[in-house]
């Protein structure tokens, strides 16, 4: 009777054992996943400042200033004649497209991100829109799309 006991308090201290490791690992898992998240965030705002990126921003300022004065047309025109400026936008657009992604999929913080460089990528993609149409309609339809996402609060 007694062995019999003993066996039948394993069972139960082996099952509570379990139960107890299964919690503390998805209590790991969770607490992982939210410190990828920040990861992810800190490093698609690092890559903002990529000096890639840098001419193309520079000409957005510049875009900027002179958008009222400047039709779509004229936009698409300057930047498919200088093919350093061209590369430096196609850059950015598929900088863009990743931060949609990374939205998208929940790879980052939304909140975080739009605080940091929300306001900016939307005028950015905004003032590129026009260009982006030309590389065709799907490009058109994703910064809408990360306008969306940037947008709602």
């Amino acid at each position: 009777m007694f062995f019999l006991c003993l066996g039948g308090s394993g069972v139960i201290l082996s099952t509570y054992f379990s139960a107890v490791s299964i919690y503390f690992s998805s209590k790991n898992i969770i607490l992982q996943r939210k410190l990828n998240i920040i990861e992810n965030t800190f490093e698609l705002l690092s890559r903002w400042d990529d000096p890639h990126f840098l001419d193309a921003r520079k000409w957005t300022r510049k875009a900027k200033e002179e958008k009222p004065d400047t039709s779509d047309n004229n936009l698409i025109k300057k930047i498919k004649e200088n093919e350093e400026l061209k590369q430096s936008v196609v850059l950015v657009l598929n900088y863009l497209e990743h931060v949609r992604f990374s939205l998208e999929t929940n790879r980052i913080d939304r909140k975080l991100f739009k605080r940091a460089l929300g306001e900016t990528l939307v005028d950015i993609a905004k003032r590129f829109e026009p260009y982006a149409e030309t590389l065709g309609q799907q490009n058109k339809e994703d910064l809408k799309e990360l306008i969306g996402y940037l947008e709602k609060d």
